[in-house]
């Protein structure tokens, strides 16, 4: 009902970027318990050959496993050792809201090795990197260029965070009001909402663990 607060759960989320060859999903685990149990999965036409290519270039592969008729899901850890994934798909080609409130905006890699992490995406599942920022300050890179770019590549080693890991931005339409929303519910504030050259962003965590991004227009 309108108003109503419904108790904090574990849940799945897929996340269909607009690209033929790509598609992003987040996804909640009961056996992977770090970086928050996120991780974040580009599609593959064969998850078992980009197995052996993160085997090749660096990575750790920690399963592969068919997911009945909906595809099949790979869990690994990139060169610098975020967890990450791969989906393969079968009936279930992932959800279609992106890019507004209450659906995924943007994706980011946040790592300690920022090189490696460029290199190993890019072998990995062929996707050329396009430079956004290259000072001391601010050092990134995208997966895709402009309005078509797909993700992030950020370099954090000056942060004091030390774990390589992936960030999910949801959008909203008032990150302020999405804050209060999220300690009602049960969560918690990291970073204090802020103004950037993107948008309004906040980072939080619901109520168990689960980091994330909130940001407006």
């Amino acid at each position: 009902m309108p108003g109503a607060r419904t108790p904090c759960r574990f849940w799945t989320l897929y996340n269909a970027a607009d690209s033929e060859t790509m598609e992003w999903t987040r996804f909640r685990s009961t056996t992977v318990r770090d970086e928050a149990d996120a991780a974040r999965h580009l599609r593959t036409p064969d998850a078992e050959a980009t197995a052996l290519a993160v085997i090749a270039n660096g990575g750790v592969v920690l399963f592969i496993r068919p997911m009945a008729d909906l595809g099949t899901m790979a869990g690994m850890r990139d060169a610098a050792g975020a967890l990450h994934g791969a989906w393969q798909p079968g009936r279930h080609e992932g959800f279609a809201r992106v890019g507004e409130p209450g659906a995924p905006v943007w994706h980011e890699l946040h790592t300690d090795d920022f090189d490696a992490a460029v290199t190993f995406y890019e072998n990995v599942f062929g996707r050329r990197t396009e430079v956004l920022g290259d000072s001391p300050e601010f050092r990134m890179s995208t997966l895709g260029s402009g309005p078509d770019a797909l993700a992030g590549i950020y370099d954090a080693t000056t942060w004091p965070a030390g774990a390589s890991r992936w960030v999910n931005y949801f959008g909203a339409a008032d990150t302020d009001a999405a804050v209060r929303l999220v300690c009602e519910l049960g969560g918690t504030v990291a970073l204090d909402a802020v103004d950037t050259p993107f948008g309004r962003m906040a980072r939080v965590a619901d109520c168990t663990g689960a980091a994330f991004s909130i940001m407006s227009a």
